[in-house]
């Protein structure tokens, strides 16, 4: 009974170990996307996407490769 104990106590103490690293993981995530986040707003306005002018200077590189 003893040993089934430990092994309750084994288990429940690696799932927290598991759970603990995964929050600080969670937190490291979150921290990098509001910094992310954050230069974003800060890099100045933004300009229209335009996917067929993209298209046009991806057709035009390949023209030339």
């Amino acid at each position: 009974n003893s040993i089934d104990n430990n092994s309750y106590i084994h288990y429940i103490n690696s799932m927290n170990q598991q759970l603990q690293e995964q929050k600080r993981i969670n937190a490291h995530k979150l921290k990098a996307l509001k910094e992310e986040i954050k230069e974003g707003l800060e890099s100045g306005d933004s300009i229209p996407f335009d996917a067929e002018a993209i298209k046009k200077k991806a057709r035009e590189h390949s023209k030339r490769v």
